[in-house]
């Protein structure tokens, strides 16, 4: 099964047994922004977005802000006199390319492989032009999220799931947590979870 991100309010709406949508749906898509952004915050971005970013040279690795990287447009060097040395597409399909750069698509770093000086990036800026996030939305990402929604819904009516809000009696209440992101949708997310960066 293909999933849409963000996820859909009718799925969110099923999630929280809002079967006749009675909830409002501006107040309930603040709340679905509002987990996307964490869970995007955890794992990195899920549909494919491009930036544009610059980043100082004198260093070995390149750790790019949003990974994993699905492509890289361009990698362009400048020295401090404006001087480019390199901009060329990065040909991902290699693991050492003839431009001198090797791309760590999950970790979302780019070493230089060649260029001499012991394949440091020159001193200077490099501009580098990427799409980060995934070709397929995980469904245990998907899932966790709408737990997180569901979580975050609950707290905002002082800890009261959404199905005792909308009148279901035979509903059991669920305990009040203190954390932002509860324990099963942080084991949900374990496995996509963006690794820590080393500049």
């Amino acid at each position: 099964m293909a999933y849409s991100w963000p996820v859909s309010l009718s799925d969110v709406r099923k999630q929280l047994n809002d079967t006749n949508a009675s909830i409002d749906a501006t107040e309930l898509q603040t709340v679905i922004d509002a987990a996307t952004g964490i869970v995007e915050n955890l794992v990195g971005p899920i549909n494919p977005t491009s930036y544009d970013e610059w980043y100082d040279g004198g260093n070995f690795i390149i750790p790019l802000r949003h990974y994993p990287v699905t492509a890289i447009t361009s990698i362009t060097e400048y020295t401090p006199t404006a001087q480019v040395l390199a901009a060329e597409p990065l040909d991902t399909t290699s693991t050492f390319t003839g431009y001198g750069y090797q791309l760590d698509a999950e970790a979302g770093v780019i070493r230089r492989t060649s260029g001499g000086n012991a394949y440091l990036f020159p001193t200077g800026r490099v501009h580098v032009i990427y799409q980060a996030g995934r070709a397929v939305v995980p469904a245990p990402v998907y899932d966790a999220t709408l737990k997180l929604i569901q979580h975050m819904w609950g707290d905002q009516r002082g800890g009261s799931p959404a199905n005792a809000v909308l009148g279901n009696s035979d509903f059991e209440q669920a305990p009040q947590t203190a954390h932002l992101v509860p324990w099963e949708v942080e084991e949900a997310l374990a496995p996509y979870r963006l690794a820590p960066k080393v500049a």
